[in-house]
C-alpha cells in the first residue's frame, strides 16, 4: 500500500468507496492539507445535496476532515481581516502623509472647487513654454519684450492677464499657439521666487479653480482657473513661497 494520495483516492473517498486501510491514509493526508481538504469538502457538499434531492442517507464527513476544513476557513478569515487592516493602515498613513505636508511644507492646498478635471494638454503646453522661455532668455539673438500691457493683450489674444505684485519685473511676454489657440507667457524675476514664468489660455469650461500644485522634475507648477481662462506659475522653488504668489494673483481676479 502506497502511502501517495491521487486525485481517484479523494474522488473515491468522496464517492465513499475507500477501504478502511487505505480511508486512513486519505484522511490523515487531509487533516495535515487543509487546502485540499476544503475542495474536498465542497465536494462532499455537493454529493449531500445530489444525494438529498434523490432521497438517499448522508454520511456525514470525517471528523479530522472538517477539523482540517475549520482551520483552513479560521485561517482564510484572519488573512482576510489582515489584508483589510492593512489597507485601512495604509490609506491613514497616506492622510496623515498629506496633512503632515499640507501643514509643513504648504505643498498640499486642496479645495472643494479643485474637484473640476483640468486638461493635461494646458499643463503640457505651460510647461514647455516655461522651458522655452529659459532657453530662449540664454539666447542673445532672441528679441525680449519687457512690457507687460494688459490692454494689449486682451486685445489680441482675448485673455485677460491678472495684476503682478509691484516687486516683480516682466523679462519677456510671447504669444504662443496652445491647443486652445492663442495663449500668453511671461517671464518674470519675482526676487526671492527667482525666475518664475506665468502662463494663461482659453479652455472650453466655464468654472473656478484655486490654485492647485503639480510638479515635473524640477518644475513646480501652481495652475488655478477663472471663468474660461486657465493660469498656470511655475517655477523650481517649491512649496509654500510659491503657493502664496499663486494665490496672491488669484485673489487680485475678478
Amino acid at each position: 500500500m502506497t502511502s501517495l494520495v491521487s486525485e481517484n483516492d479523494l474522488n473515491s473517498y468522496v464517492d465513499g468507496e475507500l477501504e478502511p486501510a487505505r480511508l486512513l491514509v486519505v484522511e490523515d493526508y487531509l487533516a495535515r492539507n487543509p487546502q485540499v481538504a476544503a475542495r474536498v469538502m465542497a465536494d462532499l457538499r455537493s454529493r449531500d445535496v445530489l444525494r438529498m434531492a434523490l432521497g438517499t442517507a448522508l454520511r456525514r464527513a470525517p471528523r479530522q476532515t472538517v477539523d482540517a476544513a475549520g482551520r483552513l476557513e479560521t485561517g482564510m478569515f484572519w488573512r482576510g481581516m489582515i489584508m483589510r487592516f492593512r489597507k485601512v493602515a495604509a490609506v491613514g498613513f497616506l492622510i496623515a502623509v498629506g496633512w503632515f505636508a499640507h501643514d509643513e511644507s504648504g505643498l498640499l492646498h486642496i479645495s472643494g472647487s479643485e474637484a473640476a478635471p483640468v486638461p493635461p494638454a494646458f499643463l503640457e503646453d505651460a510647461l514647455q513654454a516655461h522651458r522655452t522661455e529659459i532657453i530662449r532668455s540664454r539666447m542673445a539673438s532672441q528679441s525680449h519684450s519687457q512690457s507687460y500691457d494688459r490692454d494689449e493683450i486682451f486685445a489680441s489674444t482675448r485673455i485677460e492677464m491678472p495684476s503682478l505684485p509691484p516687486a516683480w519685473q516682466v523679462t519677456d511676454v510671447q504669444v504662443f499657439p496652445s491647443h486652445q489657440g492663442a495663449s500668453v507667457e511671461a517671464a518674470v524675476q519675482t526676487g526671492s521666487l527667482g525666475r518664475v514664468s506665468l502662463f494663461a489660455a482659453h479652455v472650453d469650461n466655464n468654472v473656478t479653480i484655486q490654485p492647485t500644485m503639480t510638479r515635473n522634475g524640477n518644475d513646480t507648477t501652481f495652475y488655478w482657473q477663472k471663468g474660461s481662462l486657465l493660469f498656470a506659475i511655475t517655477g523650481e522653488k517649491a512649496g509654500r513661497p510659491l503657493r502664496r504668489a499663486a494665490h496672491a494673483i488669484f485673489d487680485t481676479m475678478r
